[in-house]
């Protein structure tokens, strides 16, 4: 490996740990209207809790994918 390719690593982790940053603060937001969207006696409950569930799972997922790619990077078995 050469320099330039040390510095794409470097920076291709820096974007990883910023969209993993996102990624909580996302999840933090939904989890928040997931559990206020019960205190609102609203007739579209159940639908918006079954979404931001769902949205919450594949968040998760995401967050999951990212902190595995970052784990390669750092202990060197590189993920494409």
């Amino acid at each position: 490996m050469d320099e330039n390719d040390l510095k794409i690593i470097e920076i291709r982790v820096k974007n990883l740990m910023l969209s993993k940053q996102l990624i909580v603060q996302t999840l933090t937001v939904i989890i928040g209207g997931i559990i206020g969207l019960w205190f609102t006696p609203s007739i579209f409950k159940w639908p918006l809790t079954i979404f931001g569930l769902m949205f919450s799972i594949v968040l998760i997922k995401n967050f999951q994918d990212i902190n595995t790619e970052i784990n390669g990077y750092l202990y060197g078995k590189r993920r494409k």
